[in-house]
């Protein structure tokens, strides 16, 4: 299954969401496309109470990228 990288308006890594979400996001102007490849979203509006875990990837893949994302 695939999912939509996320991140907030600090460029913090949040929880992967998917597609659909991500389409009604866009849809209702809470979020923008930051960058196609991979595929990633920002939050347009801030999330100050929102405590940001650190993701728990099993894949190392997906860890690589949101280390190169985040560079």
């Amino acid at each position: 299954m695939s999912k939509v990288l996320v991140i907030d308006t600090e460029k913090r890594p949040l929880d992967p969401i998917h597609p659909a979400k991500a389409r009604q996001l866009l849809k209702n102007g809470r979020a923008a496309i930051f960058r196609n490849f991979p595929f990633t979203l920002v939050l347009k509006e801030s999330l100050p109470n929102e405590v940001v875990q650190p993701l728990l990837q099993n894949y190392s893949s997906q860890r690589w990228i949101w280390i190169r994302l985040l560079k």
